[in-house]
Formats: structure tokens, C-alpha cells, sequence
């Protein structure tokens, strides 16, 4: 027996309620009706109402005409069987919200009437509505036809298991897998529901699924959000979902609990569930009074060391006083008080007005404290800038300016922008400033360091020797030795044919780069200016080594920094470099088997025997060739189909007006026929008479010829 009233009847049309035994997807009404504003309404006492395990008595609430607007229900309910009496207002009340379920009771939103029931077997139906022995007969009698009592479904219900406190529960100890054969028939249109749970002297973690098909044996717990639960649309498709993944389940109060949880709070403060960077500067407002807005708590926390946190705090030091938020903040505050107080009060924005103030005022004294550090250290950059000590008249003069122009000043002097040198009234050495400036600008094309500028340079061999050994050697090989060989722009090389030539604009960074590393390790060990041309060691990549045709296989068993200082990484990546040996076996060596050297001096999709000739005239062997008569003509880029590169070349200098130089510089450029236009070995036509009356062939022949009869030179 109950009641029900609307508890709010000062508005809204009231609610239908319904008093229902409901049992599966049948419901016998025992009343219902509508609220009459605040008249309570009984239902019951009812006597006599069948109720079995798996069935509910249910007060069902709906909106009237479908209006749910103002409607709240007041409901009392009670139940009893003789012994045992149920009180929906002792047992819930006053928390109703507190859990779900409480106790007996269970409160849930659904449709207020249930769905059409499926059609029950006429035995099961007849029995349903006036249970009898006899219809029980019926029953049993079907369900042995159509579903076995065998069925390892009800094996539950029909051992004897002394070990359940329910023997309708099965139970296993993990890991297991139990398995259930559900007829398709019964099966069609249904779900199947199991409730688990741990043993309740359980100190353990389990996790548990229903499959469709047997698990594998090898999955162990899996992290995630259920399959079902995804289905039943309690998880979005973006979640972490996998086919194994389930809840885990302890027990209240346990230990594993405990560590789960405490496992969980661990993660949650390392990764949040959201950064939230809310917006700062309204898009659509005129002004702001934000000018930078620091939100990098998580960042600090969960990322950055100590060390990184005052870098960082540092670095917001730095900005707010290069940019001058502080005094900005004031303009800005003053336009937004006259922009906003139109339309509002100003007592809102009064609050905000001292502390703005306040903060201007100590900016303006930290930026006064800080005119003299700021002086001293550019004073201190002078020294480094202009490369000697100042006079006291330039320190005088500096220290006029302000901080920032005395840094224009230090900048645009012509003492940082020209190397000069005092002139002495005679003949005489340098000054020890002057020769730092003359070594550190050779062997480092930069400024001397503080080592160098604090030296007198008595021992100036030492100097030289540590400078040497320094990576910014390095600016020594690139302007010196590059430049010497004309590859010093090979990197950026743009004139060969991609079509001829599709690699080497992959290469020509390598190419170049080969060149530096050669010309690092020559000045770092010293060696003879003769190894320019006689050297059996290069450095390559995986890149450029495939270019010349050598093996990367032996590179794990070599020592790439046998006789070298350059530290080269031993690694098969592409971009990892490697002293190789034996290249005059190969057919290369020095300077005259670089590919930078060779692809500099040839043509955009063809070899060029005249830039290669010249080339080793005039850059290796000092000797000055005559301007070219006027009116020469141009060679083609590609050879004619009946001739060869050669061929065309000496067809061309048979010119007389051409001819006594061509004798001088074709020779060498036919000794270099054999690599191609980008340096890769080829087979072709090497032997020439040199202008001398020698005869060699090929590069070997060359270097040779070189370095005996021309040794000198």
C-alpha cells in the first residue's frame, strides 16, 4: 500500500503514475491514474500479490501530456510478506541521490511502459497466468523437448554445490574460463547479463568478460574501457577500447584496492585529464588588459627541472622588461576604464587600478637599478666587439648613451666593423690585440676568444696548437680550403641537369662536406701539403660512399678515427661520416677524385676536359693562361650522336686562335675522362700526352706526374 501527490502543484499539469507487478516483459497493473494537484491519492492496500525471484513491484512516474515542466512527485510505498516489511520512506529517505540501490530498492529512468512482450510458448503462458501442478507438468514436459534440463546453462540450479552461499552461483578461481551454451532459438533477440563479483575473503584482482568466442590464453589484465560499455554508448568511439579490455574488480576496503587507487592518483597527476588554455584577449573587444599571460604551471610541474623552471622564470624577467608591460599596463588601463565605464560602473574597475600602479612604480625603480649592470656589460661586449682594450675617452663617450644606444654604438662602430691596425711611426711588430685579431680571424674567421685576448702571446706556438684542435677549425677548412679549390658553393650548386643528373642535389651538401672534413683533419695533424694530392683517405657517408662505389660492409670492423682527431660517428645512418683508406686501389685519392672538385668543373649534363684542364692549371699548378680570344664558339651541352665528349673537344680546339692553350690544359681534363659530370666513376678513354711529351693514363698516371716532375710547382 501508498500514495502518491504532485508536489508541486502551484504550476505544471501534474503526472500519470502506475502501480505494476512487473514480471519480465509483462506488467500486471495493480493501479494508476493521474495527480490531482495536491490531493493525495492512495493506492491500495493490494492482498495477495504473486511475486517471484527476478520480478519487481514498480510506483511508475510519467509526465502528463508529455510535459515534464514543474513536476515533482511525492511517493510513499510499502511492502510486506508476513514476516519482513519494506518502507520506501524508512530505508531511503531523507538521500535519495546518495546510491543506487539502496538496499531492496532501485530507482531508474526508462520508458514508463514496457515493450510488447515476445511470444511466450502456450504451455509457459497458460502456466503464467494460473500456475498449477498439472500446467507444470506441461512445462517440463516442453522445455525437455525444446531445451534440455542437461544444458550446462542450468547445471547450476541443478548440482548440489555445498561451497555457494546461492547454488544458483557459479564460481571459479582464476584464471579459468566457464564456458555456456545458450540455444540460437532462445538466444535470438536476447542479452545475456552476469553479475561477478570476489569472493568476499578475496585479497585479489580480477578482471572478467563475457565473449562471444573463447579468449586467448595469453592476454593478461588489459587497460581500457569495456567493449559493452562502448556499445551501450557510455564511451565515445575515441576512448581506449580493445576486445579483451574489461573492469577490474576488488574488494572494498582491500589492499589491492588501495594500491589501484593510489596507482591511479599517481597517474592522474602526471598526465591531467585536460590543460585547459581558457582565452585570453577577447577577439572582438577594442582593448585588453592583458599583454602576456603566463600558463605554464603544468609545464613547470610535470616537465621542467629546477634548473629549467629558473631558466624559465628568467626568460618572463627578461620579456617583461624588454617590453615594459608594467608601464604599458598603465596607458592601457587607463583607455580600457574610459572604453568600459560607458556602459558600467567604475567601482569594478577601481580594485584593479593600485596594484597596476603599484607594480609601474617598482618596474620603474628595477629599471633604475639596473642602467649601471646594464652599462658595465656592454662596456665588457665593447672589449669582445671591437677586439682590444677601451680608451678612457671611448668609455666617457659610451657612457653617455643610454644602455640600448650605447649597444647601437658598440655595433656600428667602425671599430666592430673593420679588422684596422694603429700605425706605428716605424716599421714594427704588431700589437699582442692586433696579432690575437690577425690568428683568430685566419684559423677561426670570428673574433678571438677570451683565452686569446687575455694572452700576451709569448707563446704563441701553444696558442695556435689549442686553436687548432678547436671545432671552429672547421671556418678554416670552409674559407680557406674550399674557397682554394673553387667548392667552397658546391652545396648550392643549381647547374646540372636534374634529368642527366637526378642524385646530386641529394649529394652536393655531402660533396662539399667531404672536402671540409678532408681539409680539418690535414690542419689538425699537420700533414704535408703534398697529401692534397697523394692522400689514400677520404670521409664519406652511406650516401656518398654508394656514390664512389665503396662497400659500407667493413665500416663496423674499421677504426674511423684511426690517425684523425675529427670525431666521426660509426654508424650505418646516412648522415654519420667515416674515415675510409685504400682510395688509390679504388682509382681516386685527393683533391683530384673529390666529386666536388670533379662536378664543379664540368658542364650542366656533360664532362668538360677545357674546366677540369684549367682548373688543375691555374689552381693547383699557379701557372697564368691567357684570356680567350674574342668570339669563341660555344660548345654544345650535349655531344653530337657521332661524337664523343672527347671528340668534340678536340675538334673544337683544333682552332688556331685556340690551340696553344688548349695543348696546355686539355691533357689534364682527358686524364679525368673516366669520372663523369658529378664524379662517378665511368669507363672511357684516359690516355693523352701531356704538354711535356709525357704520356699517361688516368688519374693515377696523373698524380704520379705531379708529384715527381711537377713537384715542385
Amino acid at each position: 500500500h501508498g500514495d502518491v501527490s504532485d508536489a508541486h502543484p502551484e504550476c505544471g499539469n501534474g503526472v500519470t503514475w502506475a502501480l505494476e507487478v512487473r514480471r519480465g516483459h509483462t506488467s500486471e497493473v495493480l493501479a494508476s491514474g493521474v495527480t490531482k494537484g495536491a490531493t493525495v491519492l492512495p493506492m491500495g492496500p493490494f492482498e495477495n500479490v504473486r511475486i517471484e525471484p527476478g520480478q519487481v513491484v514498480a510506483v511508475v512516474i510519467g509526465p502528463r501530456d508529455g510535459s515534464h515542466a514543474c513536476d515533482l512527485t511525492a511517493i510513499n510505498l510499502t511492502l510486506s510478506d508476513g514476516s519482513k516489511t519494506w518502507d520506501l520512506a524508512k530505508d531511503v529517505s531523507p538521500n535519495i541521490l546518495k546510491g543506487n540501490p539502496h538496499g531492496a530498492w532501485h530507482f531508474l529512468s526508462q520508458p514508463a511502459s514496457l515493450e510488447a512482450a515476445p511470444d511466450v510458448p502456450a504451455p509457459i503462458a497458460e502456466w503464467r497466468k494460473k500456475p498449477s501442478p498439472e500446467l507444470a507438468v506441461k512445462v517440463r514436459q516442453y522445455l525437455e523437448k525444446d531445451f534440455p534440463l542437461n544444458s550446462p546453462l542450468l547445471r547450476a540450479f541443478l548440482n548440489d554445490r555445498s561451497d555457494r552461499t546461492d547454488p544458483s552461483d557459479l564460481t571459479a578461481k582464476a584464471p579459468s574460463v566457464l564456458e555456456v551454451k545458450i540455444p540460437a532459438a532462445l538466444a535470438n533477440g536476447m542479452e545475456f547479463v552476469v553479475t561477478g563479483k570476489l569472493a568476499s575473503n578475496t585479497h585479489g584482482s580480477v578482471q572478467m568478460q563475457v565473449l562471444t568466442q573463447k579468449p586467448d590464453a595469453s592476454v593478461s589484465l588489459v587497460a581500457g574501457k569495456s567493449e559493452s560499455a562502448v556499445k551501450s554508448g557510455q564511451w565515445s568511439d575515441n576512448n581506449l577500447v580493445t576486445q579483451h579490455s574489461a573492469p577490474i574488480i576488488v574488494n572494498d576496503a582491500s589492499e589491492p584496492r588501495a594500491r589501484f587507487e593510489a596507482a591511479f592518483d599517481d597517474f592522474r597527476a602526471l598526465f591531467p585529464i585536460a590543460l585547459c588554455y581558457s582565452k585570453i584577449v577577447p577577439v572582438d573587444e577594442v582593448v585588453t588588459l592583458t599583454l602576456f599571460h603566463r600558463e605554464d604551471e603544468a609545464l613547470r610541474r610535470l616537465m621542467l627541472s629546477e634548473a629549467e623552471s629558473r631558466e624559465l622564470d628568467h626568460l618572463w624577467d627578461e620579456l617583461l622588461f624588454v617590453s615594459e608591460a608594467p608601464l604599458k599596463q598603465v596607458d592601457v588601463f587607463e583607455q580600457l576604464f574610459q572604453f568600459a565605464t560607458q556602459d558600467a560602473k567604475p567601482s569594478a574597475f577601481e580594485p584593479m587600478r593600485e596594484p597596476i600602479l603599484k607594480a609601474a612604480a617598482k618596474f620603474k625603480e628595477q629599471r633604475k637599478a639596473s642602467i649601471e649592470p646594464q652599462k658595465a656589460a656592454v662596456l665588457a661586449f665593447a672589449e669582445k666587439a671591437w677586439r682590444r682594450p677601451l680608451t678612457e675617452k671611448e668609455i666617457t663617450g659610451l657612457r653617455t648613451f643610454d644602455p640600448r644606444l650605447m649597444l647601437v654604438r658598440v655595433l656600428t662602430s667602425p671599430a666592430f666593423l673593420y679588422r684596422g691596425e694603429k700605425v706605428p711611426a716605424k716599421t714594427g711588430p704588431v700589437s699582442p690585440q692586433e696579432l690575437a685579431t690577425r690568428l683568430s680571424y685566419f684559423l677561426w674567421s670570428s673574433a678571438p676568444d677570451e683565452e686569446l685576448r687575455s694572452s700576451d702571446l709569448d707563446d704563441l706556438i701553444n696558442q695556435t696548437h689549442r686553436m687548432l684542435k678547436s671545432d671552429k677549425v672547421r671556418r678554416l677548412a670552409i674559407e680557406f680550403g674550399c674557397q682554394y679549390l673553387h667548392v667552397r658553393d658546391v652545396a648550392t650548386l643549381e647547374e646540372k641537369s636534374e634529368r642527366h643528373f637526378p642524385t646530386f642535389l641529394n649529394l652536393r651538401d655531402d660533396m662539399q662536406e667531404e672536402v671540409t672534413r678532408f681539409f680539418i683533419e690535414l690542419i689538425q695533424n699537420n700533414r704535408s701539403i703534398l697529401s692534397l694530392l697523394d692522400a689514400d683517405h677520404t670521409f664519406v657517408n652511406a650516401e656518398l660512399a654508394k656514390h664512389y662505389g665503396l662497400s659500407t660492409k667493413e665500416w663496423g670492423q674499421q677504426n674511423p678515427l684511426k690517425n684523425s682527431p675529427v670525431p666521426i660517428l660509426l654508424s650505418n645512418s646516412p648522415s654519420d661520416w667515416h674515415r675510409i683508406d685504400g682510395l688509390h686501389a679504388q682509382g681516386r685519392g685527393g683533391i683530384l677524385g673529390f666529386a666536388a672538385t670533379l662536378a664543379k668543373q664540368a658542364g650542366a649534363s656533360r664532362n668538360s676536359a677545357i674546366l677540369r684542364g684549367t682548373w688543375l692549371t691555374e689552381v693547383v699548378l699557379g701557372e697564368k693562361l691567357p684570356i680567350p680570344p674574342k668570339g669563341v664558339p660555344v660548345l654544345p651541352e650535349e655531344a653530337p650522336t657521332n661524337l664523343t665528349e672527347r671528340q668534340l673537344i678536340e675538334r673544337h680546339s683544333r682552332d688556331e686562335n685556340c690551340l696553344g692553350c688548349h695543348k696546355r690544359i686539355d691533357p689534364y681534363g682527358f686524364a679525368l675522362e673516366g669520372f663523369d659530370a658529378i664524379g662517378r666513376s665511368r669507363q672511357a678513354d684516359t690516355k693523352t700526352i701531356l704538354p711535356d711529351g709525357t704520356a699517361i693514363d688516368g688519374l693515377t698516371d696523373l698524380r704520379d706526374y705531379l708529384l715527381t716532375k711537377r713537384r715542385d710547382d
